[in-house]
């Protein structure tokens, strides 16, 4: 039962003060049963009912449950007799499915809240104080399902300084709760938070994952010890049904298409091939013949002679394909250190800042180094400059289409133990142990995407996953230098 009030408040004297309170109640009774035969067969199942004061009275409860089963070879009297094993210290096979449930949306989104005195209206001759509808409603709005079916297996060897795990999942999640786009016409405009919620249709997610992990070093206080760690997952999203029967959805931008039968949010644009060179270019491309030297060349992707939004194909989306990490801890006598990487890749960003800047319709925001085509420079990517709008500057075109893969060095971490000998010479009754260390988060990110970060995409709405627009802040590199102690 979480409770939240707030105050706003100015700074100056005459300054009006407002406050809202909102109360989100979630509660959950769970029943989970375990079995094991002889340290080798093991059973687990679960049954939970959750209740979410985010739906309306008529939904508000979900019942979720899950089954999973292990079987430890490595306990089997014949599991040192066949030969590709004896190497193996653990080996374990496992299965499991079962259902969550998701509620991860605003609060009071099934109801159509009026507020008082939000808007004026001219009546009789005077401005009137009125009451405005704030967001659409949708009473029927019920949780979202997710199940996941998994199987895999546990692999320890060399001692146990290795260890091996390796699943293949299939995630299905049915009623996806998104907000609905609407016609501007109703005045909702890009706000989803005033857009209805629904439960539009369904999608899967299939995949893999592996993760393995090697340790080294004897545990002698001065010797050399590093343990490593690399994960990788990878995914393959598609869309099975939509709820509005069938008909594709567009997020706010009107770029992003989610269709059954592609992964969710795919970029639906008009291909380009170049920019013209010549006359004889745009002569010989016949479909733009008010076209110039200098301007975008588009492709007739379904052959009628005219380039338009008929035109457009999808063209790759914000889902990485496989991500993962590499990760190093290790440390020699008092020193320690550690590495973090991290990275994804197999995925596209749709670039709308670098839309914004180079559209060249408007009379500033150039981004740096932004140089047309001019005859003197024949560039290849930068049509040429028009001061009013133009064909170059079509929005919903792969021309602001880039590869996300990136490689992150996320953490960089180094320490060293103070010796207690010099420790004790502060004084105190008790022994005090101190470490020194120096992290730095963030450190590079490898990339060839344009623009900040290839990880701060979006805007709330996972229609539209993978368009960046600006406004999420990048993150930020950071160096820290500090002391732990222990008494």
């Amino acid at each position: 039962d979480e409770q939240l009030v707030t105050i706003n408040a100015g700074g100056e004297a005459n300054a009006t003060n407002s406050g809202t309170r909102r109360r989100t109640v979630l509660q959950s009774m769970l029943v989970r049963a375990n079995y094991s035969l002889l340290d080798r067969y093991l059973l687990t199942g679960s049954v939970r009912r959750d209740g979410s004061s985010r739906f309306g009275p008529n939904n508000r409860w979900g019942v979720f449950s899950a089954i999973s089963a292990g079987w430890v070879l490595s306990e089997e009297n014949f599991f040192r007799s066949v030969p590709v094993l004896r190497g193996a210290d653990f080996l374990k096979l496992r299965a499991s499915t079962g259902t969550l449930g998701n509620q991860d949306i605003g609060d009071y989104r099934y109801s159509a809240p009026i507020e008082q005195n939000r808007l004026g209206y001219p009546f009789g001759g005077n401005v009137q104080a009125g009451a405005t509808q704030l967001q659409f409603s949708n009473p029927d709005i019920k949780w979202q399902s997710n199940r996941q079916d998994n199987v895999g297996f546990d692999l320890n060897a060399m001692d146990n300084r290795l260890s091996f795990t390796a699943d293949a999942y299939r995630s299905t999640s049915t009623g996806l709760l998104v907000s609905a786009p609407l016609p501007w016409s109703l005045g909702v405009g890009l706000d989803p938070a005033r857009r209805p919620v629904v439960n539009a249709g369904s999608m899967r997610n299939t995949g893999t994952e592996f993760g393995l992990t090697y340790r080294y070093g004897s545990g002698a206080p001065a010797a050399f010890r590093l343990n490593t760690t690399a994960s990788l997952t990878t995914v393959k999203n598609t869309v099975l049904s939509l709820g509005n029967e069938g008909q594709p959805l567009f997020d706010e931008t009107n770029i992003a298409r989610t269709a059954v039968g592609s992964p969710l949010g795919t970029f639906y644009v008009v291909r380009t091939a170049g920019i013209f060179q010549s006359a004889a270019e745009v002569a010989a491309w016949k479909v733009q013949p008010n076209a110039q030297p200098g301007d975008v060349r588009y492709v007739d992707a379904n052959g009628d002679g005219i380039i338009n939004d008929d035109d457009r194909v999808e063209s790759g989306n914000g889902t990485p394909k496989y991500s993962g990490g590499l990760f190093f801890d290790g440390g020699l006598g008092a020193w320690d250190f550690g590495l973090n990487l991290r990275g994804a890749g197999g995925f596209k960003i749709f670039n709308a800042s670098r839309y914004w800047t180079d559209r060249m319709d408007d009379p500033s925001n150039y981004r740096a180094g932004f140089a047309p085509w001019t005859p003197q420079n024949p560039s290849t990517t930068t049509p040429r400059a028009l001061a009013v709008g133009n064909d170059n500057t079509r929005y919903a075109s792969d021309r602001w289409i880039e590869k996300g893969d990136y490689l992150r060095v996320q953490n960089i971490v180094i320490g060293v133990r103070i010796p207690e000998s010099l420790m004790s010479q502060l004084g105190g009754s008790q022994p005090v142990s101190a470490r020194l260390y120096l992290n730095a988060q963030n450190v590079h990110t490898f990339t060839g995407y344009s623009n900040w970060d290839p990880e701060t995409l979006g805007y709330g709405n996972p229609l539209g996953r993978g368009i960046d627009e600006g406004r999420v802040y990048p993150n930020v590199r950071t160096f820290s230098l500090g002391v732990d102690l222990r008494l």
